[in-house]
């Protein structure tokens, strides 16, 4: 399963992300804040690592981030995109 991990600014965590932060991360930008996060969204091929990739959250801050108002994140094996 891909696995997700937060980013602060310069600093990079090993630890994975739990399903709440998920939940909040991607409700950041989502008027309904109570939209509970579907773990079964990190299943399957999110880059090219086939259902195996490590991604960082990008920061709010984020460019991309904020055009596409999604919580993008970066596969730190492969080097893909995906969003929450």
């Amino acid at each position: 399963m891909n696995k997700v991990y937060e980013s602060f600014k310069k600093y990079r965590s090993d630890i994975q992300m739990t399903q709440m932060e998920l939940t909040k991360a991607m409700n950041v930008f989502i008027k309904d804040k109570n939209l509970p996060y579907d773990p079964k969204r990190l299943d399957g091929w999110l880059c090219d690592c086939c259902d195996g990739g490590k991604f960082i959250l990008l920061p709010l801050e984020d460019e991309a981030v904020q055009g596409g108002r999604k919580r993008y994140m970066q596969c730190q094996i492969c080097g893909c995109y995906s969003h929450l």
